[in-house]
């Protein structure tokens, strides 16, 4: 039930100002088997909290559910290493985002995560995402 509450709330404030109806469209798409496979409850708030950084916790089903949600959306190419190309067009949706800024950003987090384990990869370049995502706006 919160998933749809979720769906509802993001579409009609404009995403809140992060993301737009697209990105939204997309991170639903990703988000939602992760869900099933780790069998979270379908009114976890998990997505809405991890996809705008509140109140996340680290926990292990957090990290997972990240990993989940960046393998279904295409963050990783098929031998495990992250794809920076993916992550710079789901940005590019968004008509504030500067190309340049974003593609630099975005590439030094891929240098900084890759050669880490799965699920720190998966954890680091989430927190290296929304952290330099702050500048981008």
């Amino acid at each position: 039930m919160k998933f749809l509450i979720l769906i509802a709330v993001l579409g009609i404030s404009g995403c809140l100002a992060e993301y737009n109806k697209q990105q939204m469209r997309k991170i639903m798409d990703a988000a939602r088997p992760c869900y099933q496979k780790l069998d979270i409850p379908t009114d976890s708030d998990m997505l809405e909290r991890l996809a705008y950084r509140k109140n996340v916790t680290y926990s292990e089903k957090e990290v997972e559910f990240m990993l989940c949600f960046q393998q279904n959306f295409g963050l990783y190419d098929t031998e495990g290493n992250l794809r920076p190309d993916a992550m710079v067009e789901f940005c590019m949706k968004n008509p504030k985002m500067d190309r340049t800024q974003v593609t630099e950003a975005i590439n030094l987090c891929v240098k900084k995560c890759n050669d880490l384990p799965l699920l720190e990869r998966a954890r680091k370049i989430y927190d290296c995402f929304f952290d330099s995502k702050q500048a981008w706006f």
